[in-house]
């Protein structure tokens, strides 16, 4: 420079940055989004071979509840193994609505009957002094849901409140 100045430069570079921050938060979801696909197909995968097993298992419970002795405490057993059963075919198909970005399939259904559906199941389930009582009242509680999720969401529900409590028990109604 012929008076011995200083010349300077300056560019912006803003935008730029943004972009590549952008750019990188969108490769990041991508291969999160790639993860999440790959586990809905292990999801959907394990499940469909489950409610295979459950289908032999449901089959069988059905050939056992019709031989056993009517009202006989063997044939409650069997009785309790084709709820179980019935209730791991509504989690699996739950699980299987998941790994295919299904919607699950919701209709009206009175929500005393579906926790009634449940007790007995949430209440094997209890352990460790926790008592379950259940007083669903006269009126009906119509809601449009799923009796398996609702079923899961007091089982969920009482499973925690069975935890609060100090190892003398107690009582969830």
């Amino acid at each position: 420079l012929p008076f011995g100045g200083t010349v300077s430069v300056v560019t912006d570079v803003t935008q730029v940055k943004i972009d590549e921050r952008d750019r990188e938060r969108l490769e990041r979801k991508l291969r999160d989004t790639g993860r999440m696909g790959a586990i809905g197909q292990l999801a959907g995968g394990i499940a469909h071979d489950f409610n295979n097993l459950l289908g032999a298992i449901i089959g069988f419970a059905r050939f056992l509840e019709q031989d056993l002795p009517a009202n006989s405490e063997s044939q409650r057993y069997a009785s309790r193994i084709l709820d179980a059963g019935h209730r791991g075919r509504t989690l699996v198909s739950q699980i299987l609505g998941y790994a295919n970005a299904r919607a699950v399939q919701r209709h009206p259904l009175d929500l005393r009957d579906a926790v009634a559906g449940n007790a007995r199941l949430i209440r094997e389930s209890l352990s460790g002094g926790a008592i379950l009582t259940l007083e669903p009242g006269a009126d009906t509680l119509p809601v449009l849901g799923n009796s398996g999720q609702i079923g899961q969401v007091v089982l969920n529900l009482c499973v925690n409140a069975r935890d609060a409590f100090d190892s003398a028990g107690g009582t969830i109604a």
